[in-house]
């Protein structure tokens, strides 16, 4: 595929001509019979962690991940397009195989700059662009407080993600359209979701449903369109087993801020030991790998393992590579010198 006088984007388009566009493997894998645990994620680490180490295909790039792990702030429209633009280009490049659910909030603004959110967020390598219709500043779906637009901006927005999407043809996008209309009451939220559905979203989110029986009624409301379930762990929506979320019709089951809550957690207990302890604890640290910690977590892992997580493996092998590389052309260079 190379050529001196062939712009490298050209090169990369022809490249990836010859294979399935995100969105279109997304779209697979969504036919299947089966529903899709996502682990949400916010970082370049925690999707290297669940991509490369765990072999998730698929991540939700949690807005409320973002804007905690980035910025130190609550999920509150303290994020804007560049921010989470450039934070799907370092988390491409860390999962480079992972199928991304991008959040898009709310567009970041009226019909143009939905379409310019997907549109972006597509060409940067986003499977699926989630676009809701909660009133600015939006907030995260399970707390108090959020309002919504009025029915027909709320479709409005969605128009624009679906006009924008096939504009942009195969490579475009999937559109998720979220509704956060539950606020206002169960029908208006499933009428929400129909008019979404009937406008083209490829995937229906109807957030924050309060017990089994409104999410089964969710899900049957939209037969024919791929739903979506936010579970977030002692909140609102029932942390139900992934067999009956599956039985009730969800095609997508994401854990936005598990592996957040998690890391938040680890972080603050060994904060505290250090500065209410005496600072040393190698006695209490058990050598397990991270692969069989599921079997009793072990408060940290092995130094070596950590080198492991953040690449280091890949670093050292290829700076031998380059370095090995580096010495053959001196040693050319060396040799014509002296022919």
């Amino acid at each position: 595929l190379y050529h001196p006088n062939r712009h490298p984007l050209s090169v990369f388009a022809v490249a990836m001509a010859s294979e399935l566009s995100p969105s279109q493997r997304l779209k697979e894998l969504l036919a299947k019979d089966t529903c899709l645990d996502v682990p949400g994620v916010g970082d370049p680490l925690s999707a290297r962690l669940a991509s490369v180490e765990l072999g998730f295909e698929v991540l939700f790039v949690s807005g409320f991940y973002v804007s905690a792990s980035m910025l130190g702030l609550p999920d509150a429209d303290m994020l804007g397009y560049a921010d989470m633009a450039a934070q799907l280009a370092r988390i491409r490049c860390a999962a480079p195989k992972a199928l991304l659910i991008m959040d898009g909030d709310t567009g970041y603004g009226g019909p143009a700059q939905v379409r310019r959110t997907i549109r972006g967020f597509g060409q940067g390598g986003a499977a699926c662009v989630m676009i809701e219709d909660q009133e600015a500043p939006k907030q995260c779906g399970h707390t108090e407080g959020k309002k919504v637009v009025s029915f027909a901006e709320a479709c409005a927005r969605v128009k624009a993600a679906v006009d924008e999407r096939n504009e942009m043809g195969p490579t475009g996008p999937l559109v998720m359209a979220r509704t956060d209309a539950r606020i206002l009451g169960q029908e208006e939220a499933r009428r929400r979701g129909k008019a979404f559905k009937d406008i083209g979203a490829d995937v229906v989110f109807m957030e924050a449903p309060l017990d089994e029986e409104s999410m089964r009624q969710d899900c049957e409301e939209m037969k024919g369109t791929a739903t979506m379930v936010n579970l977030v762990e002692f909140s609102k929506t029932p942390l139900l087993g992934k067999q009956r979320i599956e039985d009730l019709g969800y095609k997508i089951a994401i854990h936005p801020v598990t592996m957040l809550n998690a890391s938040i957690g680890a972080m603050f207990r060994w904060a505290k030991e250090l500065k209410e302890g005496d600072g040393r604890h190698d006695s209490q640290v058990k050598a397990v790998p991270p692969e069989d910690s599921g079997r009793g977590l072990p408060e940290l892992m092995p130094f070596t393992d950590l080198q492991r997580m953040v690449g280091f493996p890949q670093y050292f092998s290829q700076a031998k590579l380059y370095k090995e590389a580096h010495e053959s052309y001196a040693t050319h260079v060396k040799r014509q010198r002296i022919s």
